[in-house]
């Protein structure tokens, strides 16, 4: 496909600040990330991404949309959607998750996030 107009879909879903569509980015780390980001797991930063977006106002209580989705396509049926969101990621470290979700806040809320800032930046 065109790497180009993926990549300015990314930018324009992390500048929006619309939680659904950053919810969307999640999932998409181990494509996104290159070698300077070595080190640190794709599935942290997914995790992060799920649980930033209830963070911004996605509705995630356990009769939400995104829980019924979850539900429906997934059989992930039990809990929030954040726990749901979890269970589909795997095992990961939930304080690594934390200080990636408040270093993902921040870029979003300052307006700096972008592919580079939240994938390639050197670790």
């Amino acid at each position: 496909g065109d790497g180009a107009a993926a990549d300015a879909t990314v930018e324009q879903a992390l500048r929006a600040r619309e939680p659904y569509a950053i919810q969307s980015l999640s999932g998409l780390s181990l494509l996104m990330m290159n070698a300077s980001a070595k080190g640190d797991q794709p599935e942290v930063t997914d995790a992060a991404l799920a649980l930033l977006a209830c963070d911004l106002g996605a509705s995630c209580g356990p009769n939400s949309l995104l829980s019924l989705q979850l539900c429906a396509a997934e059989g992930r049926c039990q809990g929030s959607a954040r726990d749901r969101m979890l269970e589909r990621i795997g095992p990961v470290d939930m304080e690594a998750v934390e200080r990636e979700r408040k270093r993902l806040r921040a870029l979003i809320d300052s307006g700096n996030a972008t592919i580079t800032s939240v994938w390639r930046y050197p670790r």
